[in-house]
């Protein structure tokens, strides 16, 4: 026989190495894969299957038959509809904080009553689960050890229950994450314990007590009435309401809303539950049947307490570590189920029974610790109460009876569900009606007949209930009866009451985001409030200072907003975020109450035509869009996508200037992101363009045409365009479509082409002006010519003495002038012809071209306060057109002469444009180095880019170097510029400059 020291003691041992493995995992010391799989997840949902599944399974089989199948039905039943029943109530958890069923009921129906009745009903029915879970631990001891002292074991059991669920169930109430991880893992690993212990009995009856399968058939076979039995309790048809029961404490009751909707943050985790578990509950009821009919094989039909079976067949077969292990398993299933239970009861207790009847401390962060230390009083009050219950009810009702009590009445929220899903015309006063009936019949034909057994107005002798110490008879028809009658007075009066009494307009919105309508239009309503800031100030009066902007930046930060927004449709969701985030803080009653006094709307409410809101609601629910709605919303993102990715600025307006449609376009012409405004107003967009699309909304013209604008000291020119957006009325507006065409670029290529055009035109000009003055000059030389000739072969010698050596000199110089002015005519002709495009590549001297170069910019005075020093080599030539050879180097020495600093003629001396040229390879290396500003180190990239210039506006056009590198590509060479840094030790001056080094193919002469 085991003593009752080492059953406590392996017993201790077990919940501490879970709460050594939780501690662990709120250290981080597990792997953070392992703790957010799907399948801890639904491990941990396995608290369901509490001390009932370890011993009261066995019991309920053989009293009820099959009928125990109902259970496990039920609960898988409720997960195998999870897209429609327990998705849609998982979103609104996530998104609304509820952490419990009456934080859901209450948002649902804006009522702090219901609240209030929902968190009394649920103690009063979850008490008789805790008190069977301790009893069920104080049992097996008893049972095991023969002769301990139940009272003592369920006193100590209850003190280790009350610890651990304080150290890591509690938590912190500044912490946002509601999920405890350490929790998590520990339910889970006993719910893995249960099913191996389990697993393992049943396989101590098969293969030990009936030594094998073949032999269990043939006993079976041998024995029909132990197969009869079970099926006979089915022919009652009580098996429709223990499903509708089961089904209902899936999500009802509060330690399984808890596990399935608080503490899981994953939508994929429940589908992955819809499908685990039940296979896990599949495994855990085939263990049942075996161990029923082993005990009936071993120990007969006696008397026995069937519910702790497997402990007693243990025993009798001398097997002591099957016993242990089933009381281990009893032990994890009872510990799970009081913990999570009583953690939901205690969050329930203060949100909707606490929080509104005490003064809620606001000064500094008090409030988190106080409401942390009122959790920890409800934890140790609700598992004393729960003992309580297990003392008056004295081991005189099973477990079966003690949790069919307690499901039964969670049948009776299942009316306020179905209207927070699926019928939006319920409302406060209909819910009310209806639940406190159903309760009232729950109390008085179940609850009172089974803990007080007192009957005060002879009710349950009429209608057949057994007021004797086992309870409810599970076997007869008048619980079912009962049962099922409750739930549709329930149901009747919620939906008449709702018809005849008026529904609020608080309802009728929360009602919107409970829908499931996918085609429900959101309601929008205008804030009393015009900034982030007043938030703060405002909520100061409830929540105190500190706490009140603790709880605005947290939600501030959580959205990504500034402090200083200001858009109505984002102040908004600020006002709902914090609502939610208060919820869990405070309970969904009291944080709709700070609200509603504090942020209050202004205004009636309206349909929302917020395209934001409607384009983030059609993505939430897109993927459960089928057939022609699915094809439409394919439809509308096609056309949103186009809209979105015009080449043309585009503005949609709603009727009060709020900014609902902001495209990319539009943000690379603004540089203003569409996250900054869109729900803004046009006089909240930044300075010029607030007062530009201010103007043209009411302005007459429909297009304004190459409007200017100064854009941070830069011109630029828009194109505009409107257009009235029709409403749902055709004699009302929607709203405004405002297009923007940026023109600057379009202008100033215009600029350079008509720039360019003049220098054509001036180039014909010069090339007629060369051809006219060529006829005269031709004309000055020949006489020039003729008067030399005369004096220098003349026979008469009187004549050649006639003119002195002066005047000779004077005809000299008439015609060296002449060669000079054709040579300049000839220049300008052949710059003229430069760009032809059937030129002919034929070697170019480069001395001579860079000279032609240095003498055209002299014709045009560019180089007069310059020294320019040709210093190419007289022997390099390379392969090319010289005209255009000459453009090269006329435009790199203009761009070094504009970029020269001139201060002196001595600079002018010391620190000419150098022009040198020397072969490398089969290159020649032409480098022309100036002493000017240098280029920034920014442009140098993009240097020979179209457009791209240095030069003061209006003093350059940028397509100089373009054209330069373009015909040195052309002729197979490459340019490069670089800036230059040295020190002029002799005049102490750091010299810097630019210098252009191009390679050119070398041709040889010879």
């Amino acid at each position: 026989m085991i003593n009752q020291s080492t059953l406590f003691i392996i017993g201790l041992g077990y919940l501490g190495s879970l709460f050594l493995l939780a501690y662990l995992t709120d250290r981080g010391l597990l792997p953070k894969k392992l703790v957010n799989h799907p399948i801890v997840f639904v491990l941990s949902l396995g608290v369901f299957a509490g001390t009932w599944t370890i011993y009261g399974a066995v019991g309920f089989l053989h009293e009820s038959g099959y009928n125990f199948l109902t259970f496990y039905l039920g609960m898988s039943l409720a997960y195998f509809l999870t897209p429609v029943l327990l998705a849609p109530i998982f979103r609104l958890a996530k998104a609304y904080q509820l952490s419990s069923l009456a934080d859901l009921l209450v948002f649902r129906y804006r009522s702090p009553t219901i609240g209030t009745l929902i968190t009394i009903f649920m103690i009063i029915a979850i008490t008789p689960v805790l008190a069977a879970q301790i009893q069920a631990v104080s049992s097996s001891i008893y049972y095991i050890t023969q002769g301990s002292s139940q009272n003592q074991l369920a006193i100590m059991f209850c003190i280790f229950m009350t610890l651990f669920t304080i150290f890591f169930g509690a938590g912190h109430f500044d912490d946002r994450d509601q999920k405890h991880n350490g929790l998590i893992i520990a339910i889970a690993a006993e719910s893995l314990f249960k099913l191996i212990a389990m697993l393992i009995i049943a396989g101590f009856c098969i293969y030990i007590v009936f030594d094998g399968h073949d032999n269990l058939n043939t006993w079976l076979r041998n024995n029909p009435k132990h197969i009869t039995a079970l099926y006979e309790p089915m022919i009652h048809g009580n098996w429709p309401s223990l499903i509708l029961i089961f089904f209902t404490a899936a999500f009802a009751m509060p330690h399984m809303y808890h596990m399935a909707f608080t503490e899981n943050n994953s939508l994929k985790s429940l589908y992955t539950a819809a499908w685990g578990l039940p296979l896990y509950l599949f495994l855990m009821a085939i263990c049942i049947p075996p161990i029923l009919w082993a005990g009936k094989k071993l120990l007969g039909d006696s008397s026995l307490p069937f519910e702790y079976l497997a402990i007693m067949l243990a025993l009798a077969s001398e097997y002591p570590m099957i016993a242990i292990l089933t009381y281990l398993a009893g032990l994890s299933a009872a510990s799970g189920v009081i913990i999570i239970s009583t953690l939901a009861l205690a969050s329930m207790s203060l949100n909707h029974i606490v929080m509104p009847l005490t003064q809620t401390p606001t000064t500094g962060v008090y409030l988190y610790s106080w409401l942390r230390w009122q959790k920890y009083f409800l934890i140790a009050g609700i598992i004393s109460l729960a003992y309580a219950v297990y003392r008056v009810i004295d081991n005189q009702q099973t477990l079966s009876q003690l949790i069919l009590l307690a499901y039964t009445a969670s049948v009776q929220f299942l009316p306020a569900v179905f209207g927070v899903l699926f019928w939006k015309q319920a409302n406060r006063y209909g819910v009310l009606a209806g639940m406190i009936a159903g309760f009232a019949i729950w109390l008085l034909a179940f609850y009172l007949p089974l803990v007080i057994q007192l009957d005060p107005l002879g009710l349950f002798e009429l209608i057949g209930i057994e007021l004797t110490y086992v309870g409810i008879q599970l076997n007869n028809r008048n619980w079912h009866f009962i049962t099922m009658s409750s739930v549709m007075i329930n149901f009747l009066i919620m939906f008449a009451v709702s018809l005849i009494t008026p529904t609020s307009e608080e309802e009728n919105l929360a009602a919107e985001q409970c829908s499931q309508d996918l085609f429900s239009r959101q309601k929008y309503r205008q804030l009393a409030i015009e900034n982030a800031n007043e938030f703060k100030i405002r909520l100061s009066k409830a929540l105190g200072e500190k706490v009140a902007e603790r709880e605005v930046f947290q939600a501030m930060k959580e959205l990504g907003l500034h402090r200083n927004e200001s858009r109505p449709f984002v102040l908004q969701q600020l006002r709902n975020r914090i609502e939610t985030n208060l919820s869990r803080l405070l309970g969904t009653s009291r944080a709709q109450e700070i609200i509603r006094e504090n942020i209050p709307y202004a205004g009636s409410t309206v349909e929302s035509e917020d395209l934001y809101v409607m384009e983030g609601r059609l993505e939430e629910y897109q993927y459960r869009l089928t057939g022609l709605a699915a094809e439409l919303n394919h439809l509308r993102k096609f056309h949103r996508q186009t809209l979105l990715s015009l080449p043309i600025g585009v503005c949609a307006l709603a009727q009060d200037q709020e900014i609902v449609t902001w495209n990319k376009t539009l943000q690379e012409i603004t540089g203003i992101s569409d996250n900054d405004v869109i729900g803004a107003n046009l006089n909240q967009l930044p300075s010029p363009w607030n007062l530009l699309f201010k103007e043209f909304c009411f302005a007459s013209d429909t297009r304004w045409h190459r409007k200017k604008l100064t854009i941070n000291g830069e011109t630029r020119w828009f194109n505009l365009h409107k257009a009235e957006i029709a409403g749902q009325q055709t004699q009302e507006s929607g709203g405004m479509a405002i297009l923007i065409e940026d023109m600057s670029n379009l202008l100033k290529l215009e600029a350079k082409l008509t720039h360019s055009e003049r220098l054509a035109s001036i180039g014909r000009m010069a090339a007629g002006v060369a051809h006219e003055i060529g006829n005269p000059i031709t004309a000055i030389d020949c006489l020039a010519q003729n008067l030399l000739y005369d004096l220098n072969h003349q026979p008469i010698e009187q004549l050649r003495n006639s003119y002195s050596e002066e005047e000779k000199k004077t005809l000299e110089e008439i015609r060296l002038q002449t060669k000079r002015v054709a040579a300049i005519v000839q220049s300008l002709m052949n710059f003229s012809h430069a760009g032809k495009s059937d030129r002919e590549n034929l070697p170019v001297h480069i001395y001579n071209c860079v000279q032609e170069a240095i003498k055209l910019l002299q014709i045009a005075n560019k180089s007069s306060n310059i020294h320019l020093e040709n210093l190419c080599q007289q022997n390099h030539f390379v392969l090319g057109d010289e005209q255009l050879l000459v453009q090269v180097f006329i435009n790199l020495l203009s761009n070094a002469i504009d970029a020269t600093d001139v201060v002196t003629d001595k600079t002018i001396e010391q620190y000419p444009i150098r022009i040198t040229s020397k072969e490398l390879g089969s290159q020649i290396l032409i480098s022309v180095i100036d002493h000017g500003h240098g280029i920034p180190e920014t442009l140098l990239p993009t240097i020979f880019e179209p457009f791209v210039t240095n030069k003061d506006p209006g003093k350059g056009t940028g397509l100089g170097l373009a054209l330069v590198h373009s015909i040195i590509e052309d002729h197979g060479g490459s340019i490069a510029i670089e800036n230059w840094k040295q020190m002029d030790k002799q005049n102490q001056l750091t010299l810097s400059g630019t210098q252009v080094n191009v390679k050119l193919p070398v041709y040889k002469t010879n």
